[in-house]
């Protein structure tokens, strides 16, 4: 039998930091003038969406660990994502871009407000930190290029 074991924060990290490899492979892929060169843009801004979407969904699974105020907080704020990733995938690539950039940042602001009083563990924050810098940076590769579409 196989199992998944680790001590501190090595698996979610190693997990984490793969899940930027797509945002900084699609970045320089952006850059690639060829006939699918939209359509690697597109699968940029889709990632972010999808990522999105996960991010808000951790707060679900918070919340059901919680009742009261502070677990509705969660359960709110675990949709919206989603909601911005969906509003996002309905603009034109470079609108789209810009609004999962904010949308990844506000939720890095939302985690910071919302950690303390769902007992996330201390290396959270940090890690969404680095995966946000590492996405945003990955988008904002792209950015030329698909401004110049």
């Amino acid at each position: 039998m196989i199992t998944l074991s680790y001590t501190g924060n090595r698996l979610p990290r190693a997990l984490g930091l793969a899940g930027v490899i797509p945002f900084i492979l699609l970045g320089l892929a952006s850059h690639v003038p060829w006939k699918h060169q939209a359509d690697v843009q597109t699968a940029l801004v889709s990632y972010g969406a999808v990522i999105l979407t996960f991010v808000g969904a951790l707060y679900w699974g918070l919340a059901m660990r919680r009742e009261g105020t502070v677990a509705s907080r969660a359960y709110f704020w675990s949709v919206i994502p989603s909601l911005i990733a969906w509003v996002a995938l309905m603009f034109p690539t470079f609108g789209g871009a810009l609004i999962v950039i904010v949308a990844l940042w506000t939720q890095y602001v939302q985690d910071t407000i919302l950690s303390p009083e769902l007992s996330v563990p201390e290396w959270f924050i940090p890690l969404r930190l680095g995966l946000t810098v590492g996405a945003t940076i990955g988008i904002a590769i792209a950015l030329p290029p698909i401004w110049t579409m």
